[in-house]
Order: structure tokens, then sequence, then C-alpha cells
């Protein structure tokens, strides 16, 4: 079937490339610490951006029996003018690490006109004294309720990337219940063009 290897050629793709921006991440959390990062300033469309990266995490998703749903809320304007590769692996952080603490159930992305993109999940949940240290480098949170997932860098990453974008991530958690993350994209302009 032609049309499927055509497919999944493209997957693996676009697989391979977030691979390898992801590993660019950790390259990039040392500039980041030195505020080295160069920003770009180029038109980008949100949408598109959002489902390059939801290719990869529906896979993983998949691969878990997690169900992803993407609302898009009455977008009119889709193109705005940023650095998209930072919004990307943000987007890839934030979205992984809801699947990665969701045993089962859902992840919701929600992409809204006001530019804000929420991620809603229906894992495990933050209890009230972890939330404020989610964002420190190294800190795997969860007070040993979990097997250690990951190296406790990509909230650190996230929250750095995004204060240097001029963004801002807010989160909503309910032990037991699941947590929201939202990325308010407000600091970019719409594209004039």
């Amino acid at each position: 079937n032609m049309e499927k290897q055509t497919e999944c050629r493209t997957k693996v793709k676009e697989a391979s490339n977030l691979l390898l921006e992801l590993v660019n991440e950790v390259l990039d959390m040392s500039k980041l610490e030195a505020d080295e990062v160069v920003l770009e300033e180029i038109p980008f469309n949100l949408s598109r951006i959002s489902e390059e990266v939801l290719v990869v995490i529906e896979q993983i998703a998949a691969e878990q029996n997690i169900r992803i749903v993407w609302e898009k809320k009455d977008i009119t304007h889709r193109a705005l003018i940023g650095s998209p590769g930072h919004v990307k692996r943000v987007m890839m952080n934030i979205l992984s690490n809801a699947v990665k603490y969701t045993l089962k159930g859902t992840v919701t992305i929600t992409v809204s006109e006001e530019k804000k993109l929420t991620v809603t999940d229906t894992g495990m949940g933050i209890a009230p004294e972890d939330l404020p240290r989610i964002f420190e480098k190294g800190y795997t949170g969860y007070n040993g309720r979990m097997e250690r997932k990951s190296t406790g860098i990509g909230l650190y990453l996230s929250q750095m990337a995004a204060k240097k974008l001029g963004h801002q991530i807010t989160v909503v958690s309910k032990l037991g219940e699941g947590s929201s993350f939202t990325i308010d994209l407000a600091e970019y302009p719409l594209r004039t063009e």
C-alpha cells in the first residue's frame, strides 16, 4: 500500500526532526542559562506547528492507550511572528510530560484565538506542596508517588524558554484528577501582511 508507506515515511521524518530538536534542547540549556539564545522574528502558523508536534505525541500516546483530543476554538488568526522553533520545543515538553504522567484517559490540547495553548490531562495530578517546585532544574516531583520517568529538565527548559520569549506558563492541578498547563503567547503579534 503505497499511500500507507508514504504516510509512514512522513511520520518517521517528522519524528526524527523532533527528536533532533529535543537533543538540541539539552544543548540549548547552557545557552538559556547564560542568556545567549538568539530568537527569531519570522512568520509562523500556530496550528501548523501544533500539528507537527501532535504527529509525534499521538504515536507515544497510542502506545500507552491514551487518547489525544485536539480542540481549536474559533481561531481566525493563525499566523504569528516570532520564534517557532522555541514555541514548538515548549509545546513538545509540556505535551510529553502530560502523556508521561497520564496512566489512562485523555490529553486535550486547546488552541484559542486569544493566543493561548492549553494542555489538560487526566493524569495523577500534582500535590499543592509540589506545585511551587515543578519548574526547578532536576526536580522530578510527585514526592516519590510514581517511578522516576524523567530527567527533570523538560519543564525547567520550558519555563526558561517561555520567559525568554516573553510568554507565561501557568498550571492548575488537583492530585488524583489531572493537570492543566497554559502557555500564553500573547506577546506574539499577528502577521499583518
